[in-house]
C-alpha cells in the first residue's frame, strides 16, 4: 500500500539514537505508516443488538486504516543540547570564511546546513545565531543559486 507520514499522531517513546535512553524529545524522522483499506461490515453489530438482518444488498463500507511502518528517530536533549553547542562552535569558527567564500565553501555549507536543519537547531536558538545562519544560507543562495534542500 502507500506509505504516509501523520504529523497529527504523536509517536511513542524510543530509543535515543545517541544513549538509547527512551524519549521522544526531539524528533529527527517522523514515523511511517503504511495505510491500507479494511471493509466494515455491520453484521455482527446487528446481531449484537438484537436487531433482524435485513437480508438487503448494502454498500460496503471501507475505512482507512493505519499501520506502523517505520518508527520515528528521536534524540533525548541531554544529547540533543551538547550537539548543539558542537554545532554552534562550528558556525562561529568557519562562518565568516563561509561568508567571505561562498562558492568555494559550497560543499562544506550544504553538508553543514543539511545536519542542522536534521537536528532541527533553529528551534530555542538565539537572535544572534539565527542571524548567522541566515548569513550563511544567503551565501549558499548567493554562491550559485541554489538551497540546502538540494
Amino acid at each position: 500500500m502507500r506509505i504516509v507520514q501523520r504529523p497529527e499522531v504523536k509517536g511513542g517513546f524510543v530509543p535515543c539514537i545517541e544513549c538509547g535512553v527512551g524519549t521522544r524529545s526531539h524528533v529527527l524522522e517522523s514515523a511511517e505508516y503504511e495505510e491500507y483499506e479494511e471493509v466494515w461490515e455491520d453484521d455482527d453489530l446487528q446481531e449484537y443488538q438484537g436487531r433482524k438482518k435485513v437480508e438487503e444488498e448494502e454498500e460496503e463500507e471501507v475505512v482507512i486504516r493505519y499501520r506502523l511502518h517505520n518508527e520515528q528517530v528521536c534524540m533525548c536533549h541531554k544529547c540533543w543540547v551538547p550537539r548543539r553547542e558542537k554545532a554552534i562552535g562550528f558556525l562561529n569558527k568557519h562562518k565568516d570564511d563561509w561568508v567571505r567564500d561562498g562558492p568555494a565553501q559550497m560543499w562544506r555549507i550544504k553538508r553543514f546546513l543539511k545536519s542542522w536543519n536534521y537536528y532541527g537547531f533553529d528551534d530555542e536558538l538565539e537572535l544572534k545565531y539565527q542571524k548567522d545562519i541566515e548569513d550563511v544560507r544567503s551565501a549558499l543562495r548567493n554562491s550559485a543559486g541554489i538551497s540546502e534542500e538540494e
